[in-house]
């Protein structure tokens, strides 16, 4: 199943959560220190929970990986009660070791969670545990299939359209083509409609970021038209090879928005 849930993604990031009381009138506000964690089965993610999170992804050897008989641990709960003690040991060897190599930064870290990212990575990464969120990508393509194909679809337009301004119509045309954003533009269905669904999709979209290229949206005669731009380039620089014509920002106040 899917794991979409505003609250959720919202508790993960605030320092304080407030909530009201069930059954009485009023409200609690409560510190929120939580290391959220959670078990599932090839789960997809709402794209907020996605960069909110780090997998550690477990997948056995055999088809049966609910037969332990061939574990090292058969009883992994038991073992753990059982070296409770040790393992508490082995983590604050971890912990000590890397502070006195004077706390290294990991090499990678997460938006929003930068300190937390910095120590744990560093921690692994001095213990000679690589890997630390070595992973993301697949993983971010993997529990949010949406953005992995908005990802394949900008590499698509790139190729046939470049830099050059586009309608809505010739990008509907791309996703139909290369079989791609079927759950926004619902192959099928009447092409206005499709426009219309794709046109509000391709609006949420403007001014993000997809393999290093942006997002925009212009108009001409009223008639909206995206194109991408290379990310850190002034895009009144880069020009449109269909006819030479250069993005501009609005000069007058009735002007929506930039236009070409």
């Amino acid at each position: 199943g899917k794991i979409d849930s505003e609250s959720f993604e919202g508790a993960t990031t605030t320092r304080r959560w407030s909530d009201r009381v069930l059954g009485i009138s009023g409200e609690i506000e409560v510190p929120v220190r939580t290391v959220w964690a959670m078990t599932a089965n090839n789960a997809t993610m709402s794209a907020d929970l996605v960069r909110r999170s780090a997998r550690i992804r477990i997948a056995r050897k055999d088809g049966r990986p609910f037969d332990r008989t061939r574990a090292r641990h058969p009883d992994v709960d038991a073992w753990t009660l059982r070296n409770y003690g040790r393992l508490t040991q082995a983590a604050l060897l971890l912990v000590t070791s890397w502070l006195h190599a004077g706390r290294p930064r990991g090499p990678r870290t997460l938006d929003t969670y930068e300190a937390w990212g910095d120590v744990i990575g560093g921690i692994l990464e001095h213990a000679g545990i690589p890997g630390f969120l070595a992973d993301r990508e697949a993983f971010l393509d993997a529990a949010d299939p949406l953005t992995a194909e908005w990802r394949a679809f900008v590499d698509a337009w790139l190729k046939r359209h470049r830099y050059n301004r586009v309608t809505t119509k010739d990008l509907l045309v791309l996703a139909d083509d290369c079989d791609l954003l079927a759950a926004v533009t619902a192959p099928g269905g009447v092409d206005r409609s499709r426009v219309s669904t794709l046109g509000r999709a391709l609006a949420g979209r403007v001014d993000q970021v997809i393999h290093e290229v942006r997002i925009m949206r212009g108009s001409v005669g009223g008639v909206a038209r995206y194109r991408l731009v290379p990310v850190g380039v002034d895009p009144t620089t880069v020009p449109d090879e269909t006819d030479g014509g250069l993005f501009r920002t609005p000069t007058t106040a009735s002007e929506e928005g930039p236009v070409w």
